[in-house]
């Protein structure tokens, strides 16, 4: 359960951000914190990191990242949102993550629901990466790999246990993944 008694919250609050506790909250969110845009409850979660070394660091990343999800795919995140939201009736809760591509989990006081793979923050970056993988798989292949071909919707990987949740889901940006046939 989140507190609003830890110096994460502190923290926030010194950023000038009042964010709220997390409706649905599972029981590894005790530093998970919501912060809403246009009726999407987005959460940040640094695990307690803060707590320990005070470093404000991740906790601006998915700030970030945040940032930029709202502004390039709010409306497929709450397309998405609102279908998990019809199907279970339950508090849902959307994980910001930071990294180098833009990502989020979904979920509720069960836990993650499913993970959304968007784009990457930086499309040099995402050029970066492909090198990156096709001199690593070069180099154990004995060759120089094909390019790979970007992928034209984005990733939806779907926890097992709730692929019911989303057997009717269509959405022409969006293909769902089961995660264990990935």
């Amino acid at each position: 359960m989140t507190s609003v008694m830890t110096n994460t919250y502190t923290k926030y609050l010194r950023m000038g951000i009042v964010p709220r506790t997390v409706r649905g909250n599972w029981k590894d969110g005790d530093y998970m914190y919501s912060i809403y845009h246009d009726g999407v409850q987005y959460a940040i979660d640094d695990m307690g990191d803060y707590e320990i070394d005070a470093d404000v660091s991740y906790i601006l990343e998915c700030l970030e990242s945040r940032r930029l999800i709202i502004e390039r795919n709010h409306t497929l995140v709450r397309d998405i949102y609102d279908h998990i939201k019809t199907k279970l009736s339950t508090d849902i809760w959307v994980r910001v993550e930071g990294g180098r591509q833009l990502n989020c989990t979904f979920g509720d006081s069960r836990g993650a629901i499913c993970t959304f793979v968007m784009d990457f923050i930086d499309p040099e970056q995402f050029n970066e990466a492909i090198e990156k993988i096709r001199s690593l798989l070069g180099v154990e292949w004995g060759e120089v790999p094909p390019d790979f071909d970007a992928m034209m919707k984005f990733a939806l990987v779907v926890e097992e246990c709730e692929m019911d949740v989303f057997k009717d889901f269509y959405h022409p940006l969006v293909e769902v993944f089961n995660v264990n046939e990935m």
